[in-house]
């Protein structure tokens, strides 16, 4: 099995180490166990969120940007003033510098 830290406040660290002891589980299997039920249990709003982040990616750059930062594509749009928050990869190697396109 692969191992890594996660970090987590002292506190939750005391909880996992205090529950497996009495659960009588290694500290990793109280996580693993506690990580699987979470995902199962929440399983309709892990999905939503996916979609969520589907739709706005298929909506473009703005959407995208809007969903990232949890505003509103008006409020992406309105400080872009309406053109694409950033420009694309393409334009932007045909552009000479200090010039605009």
């Amino acid at each position: 099995m692969a191992q890594g830290p996660i970090k987590v406040s002292r506190s939750t660290k005391d909880r996992v180490r205090y529950a497996a002891a009495v659960a009588g589980f290694s500290q990793s299997e109280l996580v693993d166990r506690a990580v699987n039920e979470y995902v199962e249990r929440h399983a309709g709003e892990l999905f939503q969120g996916l979609e969520r982040a589907r739709e706005a990616l298929s909506r473009g750059l703005n959407a995208s940007v809007a969903y990232a930062l949890g505003v509103s594509e008006d409020e992406v749009n309105r400080v872009a003033m309406n053109r694409p928050v950033a420009p694309s990869r393409s334009s932007t190697s045909r552009r000479v510098a200090g010039k605009p396109k």
